[in-house]
């Protein structure tokens, strides 16, 4: 993908981003966002364990990993968004949540901001 495709596509999310925190606040008749009933199908399906690292590439605005950070050791998410990517940021500060790692990145170059060799 060229770099001013990547570009829209990010220009996309961003925009999203900001639709979607909005959306994730409403809830449907059980009193369980849609995010909140998909989260807990797929959480029981890989069968989470407190030792477990999840990397979730295309987090988004965090809603799944923020999810599984309740659960996991740690919890990395990447996203080609970067305003996706503050967003996941300050809801994982406002859980108190201090086992995540949200930061930028692409399929190509999942760890942009990341520094793993350490």
């Amino acid at each position: 993908m060229s770099e001013y495709d990547k570009e829209r596509v990010a220009q996309l999310f961003d925009a999203k981003a900001i639709i979607k925190t909005e959306a994730t606040r409403k809830t449907i008749t059980s009193g369980q966002s849609v995010s909140q009933m998909t989260s807990k199908i797929a959480f029981k399906r890989l069968n989470l364990k407190t030792q477990d690292v999840l990397l979730d590439v295309g987090t988004g605005t965090g809603d799944k990993a923020i999810r599984a950070a309740h659960i996991c050791r740690q919890v990395v998410g990447i996203d080609i968004s970067k305003k996706s990517v503050i967003t996941a940021r300050k809801r994982a500060s406002r859980e108190g949540l201090n086992n995540t790692i949200f930061t930028y990145g692409s399929f190509e170059n999942p760890c942009a901001e990341l520094n793993l060799a350490s």
